[in-house]
């Protein structure tokens, strides 16, 4: 069932973001793509508990729901989308990071909850009880998000007689999209908008790629059993949540370091801890080397962070898209890629792609350092420009002030005669 539910679950939440990111910026409005996502889970679950109810219903119907609905409303893809959008739209350069940062941290805190108790809600209520719950989650979600959020700006409104769905799915968004991450940018902003693209394979690659193999790792490596992996990934939610909680609160609010800066120390720790997690050889040791990561998971919030300056506010809508395409890409590149290097790896060394992994962080590391370089260029011309503007003006003053006293002040007879 999964060969055909992948493509569903990829394919058609990319070809939305396409639309989605122009059409945000086109009509201002980012609200009905955060609801979207909400309005997907609540009738997906409704979907999932009738086939819980009514037994008779083939497992397919099931599997359609479940990898069907939430596409269709964009889940996960254009919820991200939305969420960094809005954030970026209603948020100063200066704030922006941090806001980032605190929503990664209260997702990964979330993941790592439900994550826990997932096993003793089924336990305790069953899948129709589960399904309920989240149900009525769903509608507290949409509740909330309706009556407390609103839009940063004005809606412009469609023009008459197009429908929505036609004004949705206009090829000019798709054009505009693809258009706006190829313009030129004052500076180098276009270059290191590129650069956070290649970013994105950098960071996001290995960890899918890893999370592909991991299970096979750990009960193969070290015999774990299902509820000792369980346990583990449990753990490694735990240290992302604080991860992201320190560099966003403690790097970036408090000690106000540049994204780059933290984003380089964030992927320095994954290069430095990948290879000897490929090296640990008893359980200690895995927590240990895991915790040591701690700080891994502030390169994603940075990442971002770089990516809504480097654009203006009625085109980061287009540019989000762009970026959430690549990120679509990067599971059909790199699971392939640690797949088939397991495979091949199992019997003599099964931490091999753990180096792959640090080679990829390193490059992501090189990346970060090249955009600090030219963030940092660009602020030092700014800088230069500024200064000689400011002595320019001074000069100008004094020659004008210089001028009225000599001349200005005599009568007017005498300024002819000396003419």
């Amino acid at each position: 069932m999964q060969v055909w539910q992948a493509p569903l679950q990829t394919v058609v939440p990319v070809i939305l973001v396409m639309f989605a990111g122009s059409w945000m910026d086109r009509r201002r409005r980012r609200k009905p793509f955060l609801l979207a996502p909400l309005v997907g889970g609540l009738l997906c679950s409704t979907g999932l508990l009738l086939c819980s109810t009514f037994f008779d219903w083939p497992l397919e119907v099931g599997g359609a729901i479940a990898a069907l609905v939430p596409s269709l409303f964009g889940d996960p893809p254009v919820v991200l989308l939305s969420i960094l959008s809005y954030l970026a739209a209603v948020s100063d350069s200066e704030d922006r990071t941090f806001r980032i940062g605190m929503v990664s941290t209260a997702a990964s805190a979330a993941a790592t909850v439900t994550t826990a108790v997932s096993g003793v809600a089924y336990t305790s209520l069953g899948f129709t009880g589960v399904y309920v719950l989240n149900i009525v989650l769903c509608c507290l979600g949409l509740a909330y998000a309706h009556y407390r959020l609103t839009e940063p700006e004005p809606p412009v409104p469609r023009p008459p007689g197009v429908s929505l769905l036609a004004d949705f799915f206009n090829w000019h968004h798709v054009k505009d999209t693809v258009t706006v991450s190829l313009k030129k940018r004052p500076g180098t902003r276009r270059l290191q908008l590129y650069m956070v693209a290649l970013l994105y394979f950098a960071l996001l690659g290995p960890v899918v790629g890893e999370s592909s193999v991991i299970f096979l790792y750990l009960t193969q490596r070290f015999k774990w059993e299902t509820l000792q992996v369980s346990a583990f990934f449990t753990f490694t939610g735990i240290i992302d949540s604080v991860g992201c909680f320190v560099a966003t609160t403690v790097f970036a609010k408090w000690l106000h370091m540049s994204d780059c800066l933290i984003g380089i120390i964030a992927i320095g720790c994954n290069a430095f801890t990948s290879p000897v997690f490929a090296l640990a050889s008893t359980d200690w040791a895995v927590y240990v080397v895991y915790a040591a990561s701690i700080l891994g998971a502030g390169g994603f919030i940075t990442m971002r962070g770089i990516a809504t300056k480097l654009v203006d506010t009625e085109e980061l809508g287009k540019v989000m898209s762009s970026l959430a395409v690549v990120e679509a890409i990067i599971p059909l590149v790199f699971v392939t890629l640690y797949s088939k290097l397991y495979s091949a790896t199992a019997d003599s060394h099964p931490g091999a792609y753990l180096y792959i992994s640090c080679g990829v962080y390193t490059l992501g590391m090189l990346l970060y350092c090249a955009i600090w370089w030219l963030q940092w260029t660009e602020a030092r011309q700014a800088k230069r420009r500024k200064e000689n503007d400011d002595m320019n003006g001074v000069a100008n003053a004094a020659f004008e002030g210089s001028f009225t006293t000599d001349v200005g002040s005599e009568p007017f007879e005498n300024r002819v005669v000396r003419l």
